[in-house]
């Protein structure tokens, strides 16, 4: 039986531990060479709920970062987490990848609080006017849909014909 310790730096190339599970060098208890937590990409994706691809999309719109290991997979520092769980909150709250990048230094804590500046102000201001303006558009073509639903069910009711409707 091999026993590991946390900050433990393996210098095999693997380590078959009893229970079967394979640990590759550099990775015990995610610490690299230098000795910062590390988190593969993998891992971080189930930590927080996010798949990997959306991850690496994250990476690629620089609001994630990550460094390579010798082996050429992605290292994540452990506050990756967090960055991902502010991410997804701005996300949900409307805000374009280009809006959060600009954002994200401002970000402090899971849900995030932000830091209160004129111009993070304005950017906040200005998608929450985009936001109203796209609803206004989508409750005025409701109303519309709706006109036209009431009218032709009314025909219907009248005359119960059968229309040659395109199939959809």
């Amino acid at each position: 039986m091999v026993s590991l310790h946390v900050g433990e730096w393996l210098t095999a190339r693997s380590v078959s531990l009893h229970t079967g599970v394979k640990v590759k060098r550099g990775y015990a208890h995610g610490l690299c060479g230098e000795g910062r937590a590390v988190v593969l990409i993998g891992e971080l994706s189930r930590r927080t709920g996010v798949n990997t691809h959306q991850l690496r999309y994250y990476e690629g719109q620089g609001l994630l970062q990550a460094d390579r290991g010798a082996n050429g997979y992605r290292e994540y520092a452990d506050d990756a987490v967090l960055r991902v769980r502010q991410i997804r909150g701005l996300l949900a709250a409307g805000l374009s990848t280009a809006e959060i990048a600009y954002l994200l230094p401002c970000a402090s804590g899971e849900a995030p609080e932000l830091e209160p500046c004129e111009e993070l102000l304005a950017v906040l201001r200005s998608r929450l006017q985009g936001l109203d303006e796209r609803l206004d558009a989508l409750t005025r073509a409701r109303d519309e849909l709706g006109n036209y639903l009431a009218i032709t069910e009314q025909r219907h009711a009248r005359t119960p014909a059968t229309c040659e409707a395109a199939p959809m």
